[in-house]
């Protein structure tokens, strides 16, 4: 009796939290996948949902390099995840990178996160795409803070609110039950819409993977003297302002700032790293690990 009793205690606790815990992360992931489009036969990807409503945040934001490679190491480089509240899609490599950079508006969209969708509104002129980007953003109206906006958005709400009281003047109340059930039957005709998934595709993991460059974690800038870059055959191998209709519209200018600081740099001064070579964190930007401490020397015979 007492082994018994003691069979059960282990049961309640130790294996059945285990059990539920088990099956917990089993409905998260099929609420997760649930959220797919139904009209796609296509499978997804291979990947876990992590954690119940936590997904794999935790593991990205504490362990990312260790994180990362893990699921590339066991997925390869197209993965399922769920990261910051939305399930995602993970993609690297060029040629997966280049059909999401050319297939915008025909495979993906670019939306803002959810939290600016939230204080712009869905339909607001940044989250609009193709034509119905064109037609709302023809649409002008003295909306700014100046005088005469101001004066004229009084005499713009003066009016719509003159055209509403003569049509609610005009209307039969009679009528408003059966409009009323109108709209609940609009509305159950409406399509609920499907939990989005977000697709995300990794420069860095891209750079990485690619073979552009030999010895890629060693610091050597004389590798971009030897027309590496030229003898890829796919442009999306080195992307690092993007590519497509993403592509970063400074990057010229970002290009020519860069220049004339090194060559000023060069010219004028001499430089020493204290630490030796900076080990660099990834997260959430490329940062050197002990702030680069650096001692300048200044050339007093510049011409």
């Amino acid at each position: 009796m007492v082994l018994f009793t003691l069979f059960a205690t282990f049961l309640c606790t130790c294996v059945l939290p285990l059990l539920l815990f088990l099956a917990a992360v089993k409905l998260w992931e099929v609420y997760c996948i649930s959220g797919r489009d139904p009209s796609c036969k296509s499978p997804l990807p291979p990947g876990s949902m992590g954690l119940p409503f936590l997904g794999e945040t935790l593991q990205l934001v504490l362990q990312r390099y260790k994180f990362l490679k893990m699921k590339v190491q066991k997925y390869g480089y197209i993965y399922k995840t769920h990261l910051f509240g939305s399930p995602t899609v993970r993609i690297m490599g060029a040629e997966n990178v280049k059909q999401i950079l050319l297939g915008e508006h025909k495979l993906v969209s670019v939306q803002w996160p959810a939290s600016v969708r939230t204080i712009l509104g869905a339909a607001c002129l940044s989250s609009l795409h193709d034509s119905e980007h064109k037609h709302r953003k023809r649409v002008s109206a003295p909306f700014s803070v100046t005088k005469h906006g101001l004066k004229a958005r009084n005499v713009i709400h003066a009016k719509i609110e003159e055209n509403i009281r003569k049509k609610m003047a005009k209307r039969d109340t009679s009528d408003q039950f059966k409009d009323v059930l109108q709209l609940l039957i609009e509305h159950s005709q409406k399509d609920d819409e499907p939990l989005r998934w977000n697709v995300i595709y990794s420069i860095c993991d891209t750079h990485d993977i690619a073979e552009i460059f030999s010895k890629k974690d060693e610091f050597n800038p004389d590798r971009f003297m030897e027309g590496c870059l030229e003898k890829d055959s796919s442009r999306f191998g080195y992307i690092p302002f993007g590519g497509g209709s993403r592509s970063c519209v400074g990057k010229e200018f970002a290009k020519v700032l860069l220049k004339i600081f090194t060559v000023e740099l060069v010219r004028t001064c001499d430089w020493e790293l204290l630490n030796g070579p900076p080990t660099m964190k990834t997260s959430p930007t490329v940062y050197p690990v002990d702030n680069l401490p650096t001692k300048f020397t200044e050339f007093y015979d510049t011409v």
